[in-house]
């Protein structure tokens, strides 16, 4: 059996405690002896701001329980727990984001761009300006998800990397992505217990000047593998390998350095069925959704919403991958869209899988799949807004089926590529006056036969349901100014908004 199928008959069986919040590790990681530098500004600050940092006050008022303030960021995170981490390599040292406080906190001094860069598996010519890398802390989510969380982690580090090419779109810059490296030599250069923590992405950053000091006054020779030890955290996080095997398994398997992959993803085949022609639609900007983007809390108003801007969410999710994906240059490789409509003014309730060489929607499955959805094993919110929902987007994938030719970092890239679509989507759903809010419990097997995918080895990787927002609730959302005093967000956005966007 292979390490893929190992995890996911695991994960499948496997049936979470009840939630211990007592064993809830600490929200941020830091580096309390390590030198401070910030608030991080430019287009890097920028960067990190919108990715990690905390932006956003949110005060709930719930008419069943008691009011509550939470500090959320700008990219959705699975029980908002935000298991990831940022490292900044650049021209004289190698820093930790800390997204409290929006400063990098020295891990080594020195110039490691060039060990960065000699660690992706396709190099860059010359290093980047800087090199940002992911990772994730593997027991900051897996004590609410166990093994589970690794998926949910995937996931996430693809939304991150879609926020990053939205905001190098606003921002005028350039990132380029990076899913594939050797994960050994990355790992020990930051410091990290393989057990506790692991990289599952890298960003470079090309138009970072290169002369750009990150954390100090001091310049450093390029170093490939220095003899200085990184800094330590001021509370190591925990090994899990006895807590979560199957996650460390899979990570570690998928972590192994391997040749490039033998083969590209197959294209589409043909349709079976007479498609659907979509409606011309050019995308709207993904900048465009970044501020006011947030999960509904509240559901959907049972309206419906127009075929021009399903057509235009699709196309949005339906964008280019990772650099060194192969197949990935045109849009997603590891996975196909599916849309259940629901509540739409044009198109038809039904299920429809998305032809994007031809922007048209192919019928699948069942004509009526809402009820045979909510028939599945759903958590009581996402059975609520589900009822009102105009339409969910389903990334549907096989688990396994590109392991022959990527090895076990299949699974890596394939969650990558369901977290990126899925964050696109939600951001053009944004920009376009809609909400949207991703449902994990949503990919079961109610959803795969809805789908009509029951015994083909493909399965729903992602769920997320779009829908006219509630534009008044018991919540207040405020985004944090980056300077103590100012007026309103550090870019001009409005001060204060409910939980429907209205200011």
């Amino acid at each position: 059996m292979s390490m893929i199928s190992s995890y996911l008959d695991a994960v499948r069986g496997l049936r979470p405690p009840p939630v211990d919040w007592s064993r809830a590790p600490a929200t941020y990681k830091t580096y309390p002896g390590a030198a401070r530098t910030g608030p991080v500004t430019g287009s890097l600050g920028s960067l990190l701001r919108d990715l990690l940092g905390v932006v956003r006050q949110v005060w709930s008022h719930a008419s069943d329980g008691a009011p509550s303030l939470a500090a959320t960021r700008s990219v959705p995170s699975g029980g908002a727990l935000y298991p990831i981490e940022a490292y900044v390599a650049g021209a004289n040292a190698l820093g930790h984001y800390a997204p409290a406080h929006h400063v990098l906190e020295t891990v080594r001094e020195g110039d490691y761009r060039a060990a960065v860069n000699a660690a992706l598996a396709e190099p860059l010519d010359d290093p980047a300006g800087a090199y940002l890398l992911l990772t994730a802390v593997f027991w900051r989510s897996g004590f609410k998800y166990g093994d589970f969380s690794y998926r949910l982690q995937c996931q996430e580090v693809g939304a991150l990397l879609a926020q990053a090419c939205a905001v190098a779109e606003r921002d005028g810059t350039v990132v380029q992505t990076h899913l594939r490296f050797d994960d050994r030599a990355l790992t020990w250069l930051l410091g990290l217990d393989p057990e506790a923590e692991g990289l599952l992405a890298v960003l470079s950053l090309p138009q970072v000047p290169a002369s750009a000091r990150l954390l100090c006054a001091r310049t450093f020779p390029a170093r490939t593998a220095g003899p200085a030890r990184p800094a330590r955290p001021a509370v190591p996080s925990p090994p899990v390998a006895g807590l979560l095997p199957h996650l460390v398994a899979l990570h570690r398997a998928a972590g192994a350095r391997a040749p490039a992959p033998t083969r590209r993803v197959p294209p589409q085949e043909p349709p079976e069925r007479e498609t659907i022609p979509l409606l011309a639609a050019t995308p709207p900007r993904a900048a465009a959704g970044i501020a006011a983007r947030r999960s509904t809390p509240f559901g959907y108003h049972p309206v419906p919403i127009g075929a021009k801007q399903l057509a235009a969410i699709l196309a949005a999710a339906w964008a280019p991958g990772a650099a060194d994906v192969p197949g990935a240059e045109d849009g997603p490789c590891t996975l196909d869209l599916y849309l259940v409509v629901l509540n739409c003014a044009d198109i038809a309730v039904g299920s429809y899988r998305y032809r994007n060489n031809a922007s048209a929607l192919e019928p699948v499955g069942i004509d009526c799949p809402g009820p045979a959805i909510a028939d599945g094993s759903l958590a009581a919110n996402t059975r609520a807004a589900l009822r009102c929902a105009a339409a969910a987007l389903v990334p549907v994938g096989d688990p396994t089926g590109g392991e022959d030719g990527f090895g076990p970092r299949w699974y890596r890239v394939q969650q990558a590529e369901t977290g990126m679509a899925l964050h696109r989507a939600t951001l053009a759903a944004t920009a376009l006056g809609l909400a949207a809010r991703i449902h994990s419990d949503g990919t079961n097997p109610a959803t795969q036969a809805a789908l009509g995918l029951s015994g083909t080895g493909r399965t729903p990787l992602g769920f997320l349901l779009l829908g006219t927002p509630i534009t008044s609730g018991p919540s207040l959302s405020r985004r944090l100014p980056l300077e103590p005093g100012a007026e309103g967000g550090d870019d001009g956005r409005p001060p204060a908004t409910d939980a429907g966007g209205q200011q």
